[in-house]
């Protein structure tokens, strides 16, 4: 019998995508929209060949970091999408990854990935807090919440990347991040 993950996006609609699993969660392949399925350290990973390489490859480089028990507890899937953002809400939280995004070089995927993980500890934390009670979207959503996921970032990609460009950059966003305010489907990250 077959399980299917469903990205839910429930903060601006619904966008669903659907994947295959077999009962083991391996790779099963979907030959009619090459959707594939593969596990690294308890992290779905769902998208093309390509795609899945590439974030195992990111991954790899974020298990050498301390932050990695972080990233491994709020993250339990990361998927290709259209446009990036994390699914909080969704069992399990799951990152969704932009074209834009999934095409940069494999330092700045993988600082991405651990953002956006930030984004979901910063929600499950909360929300353990108050009890079980949903956190306030400023909580893990807002702009000091984007500045700690931004610095969280940084300091992922300051233990590999020497790239002076991409480390100013994230500086410059942590100084006053505005982009998170967009709507998802306008997203061109």
């Amino acid at each position: 019998m077959k399980r299917l993950v469903l990205s839910v996006l429930i903060s601006i609609g619904v966008f669903v995508a659907i994947s295959p699993l077999n009962n083991y969660g391996q790779v099963e392949n979907k030959e009619e929209n090459h959707i594939y399925t593969e596990t690294y350290r308890g992290i779905a990973i769902i998208g093309s060949p390509e795609f899945i390489s590439k974030t195992k490859a990111a991954l790899k480089i974020l298990e050498q970091t301390p932050e990695f028990c972080i990233i491994q507890s709020s993250l339990g899937a990361i998927e290709s999408t259209k446009h990036s953002g994390v699914n909080v809400c969704q069992v399990p939280p799951t990152y969704m990854v932009g074209d834009v995004t999934s095409r940069s070089s494999l330092l700045w995927h993988a600082s991405t990935i651990a953002h956006d993980a930030y984004h979901s500890f910063l929600y499950h934390y909360e929300k353990e807090r108050l009890g079980g009670k949903e956190p306030v979207l400023e909580s893990w959503t807002g702009k000091e919440a984007e500045k700690s996921c931004l610095v969280f970032q940084l300091g992922v990609l300051q233990k590999f990347a020497h790239e002076e460009c991409m480390i100013l950059h994230l500086q410059e966003l942590i100084r006053n991040p505005t982009y998170q305010n967009q709507e998802y489907q306008d997203r061109d990250w």
